[in-house]
């Protein structure tokens, strides 16, 4: 009779919750990389990805892995994206780095939320 094994290992892979911190961390770490010719085709190369886990383990001291840093750029664009398209030609809209939300008179989100309520979050929502 063979003998069946079953594995009884499960790779836990460790999840992050990604703190504002982390987040201008691992920005700061992509222009870096950006600035030192580590992106070709608008891809970042492995050699950037290896720079950035390195730093940021340093800097955060969390065991970042290619994976972490690859899903939260992902991430981070799609929320890009989502507010490039929202205020993308839209009048009387300005960042505001500081609280880092988009900023309007009230007449001028009112008239904005008309359209499509599903924006109402950006009004008080940090991205």
């Amino acid at each position: 009779m063979g003998n069946k094994s079953k594995k009884n290992y499960v790779a836990r892979r460790d999840v992050f919750k990604w703190t504002e911190r982390m987040d201008d961390a691992f920005i700061n770490a992509l222009v870096r990389q950006q600035r030192l010719g580590n992106r070709v085709d608008r891809v970042f190369t492995t050699a950037a990805y290896d720079n950035m886990v390195r730093e940021l383990r340093e800097n955060i001291g969390m065991p970042f892995e290619k994976d972490h840093l690859k899903n939260r750029l992902k991430t981070l664009k799609n929320n890009f994206k989502e507010c490039f398209d929202i205020f993308n030609g839209a009048n009387g809209f300005v960042w505001s780095p500081e609280n880092k939300v988009w900023v309007a008179k009230p007449e001028t989100w009112k008239a904005f939320v008309k359209v499509c309520l599903h924006f109402l979050s950006c009004l008080t929502s940090n991205i």
